[in-house]
């Protein structure tokens, strides 16, 4: 290994040069070539999906929130997630198309009530980051 001298704030400073760079070089090319089979379509990345859990124009908190994607003649959950603050929600899904689910449980005169809602077809566009403005009415 050789030694170097730099420069320091007070005075040379010894710096040892290895032997990285050929080393990063080739693991450099073989990402490169592997490259190719490891990414997916531009097309098939995950869109984000935002919207709102909402029950009499009140955004809902703590809604259970589910993305259903039809697969081999069922419907299969993509994804899920809880909405937040006033009953927002975000989603991760590949283009296609989905159906949405809500359920929530809510306190009402010193009881609970379920509230449930269903947004019928969400198509999902390819070539698209964020798909805004999904309601999900809760009844």
């Amino acid at each position: 290994m050789a030694v170097a001298v730099g420069a320091g704030p007070s005075g040379p400073v010894p710096v040892r040069a290895g032997r990285r760079g050929p080393v990063l070089a080739a693991l450099l090319l073989v990402l490169l070539a592997l490259g190719p089979w490891g990414c997916a379509r531009p097309g098939d990345a995950p869109v984000a999906v935002a919207g709102k859990t909402a029950y009499r124009g009140m955004g809902i908190e703590g809604a259970r929130v589910v993305a259903e994607r039809m697969e081999a003649g069922r419907w299969v959950e993509a994804d899920n997630t809880r909405s937040g603050y006033h009953g927002s929600f975000l989603l991760h899904l590949r283009p296609g198309t989905y159906r949405l689910a809500a359920r929530a449980v809510i306190p009402d005169r010193g009881r609970t009530r379920l509230l449930t809602g269903r947004l019928g077809e969400l198509t999902v566009p390819s070539g698209v980051r964020r798909v805004d403005r999904v309601v999900i009415e809760l009844r």
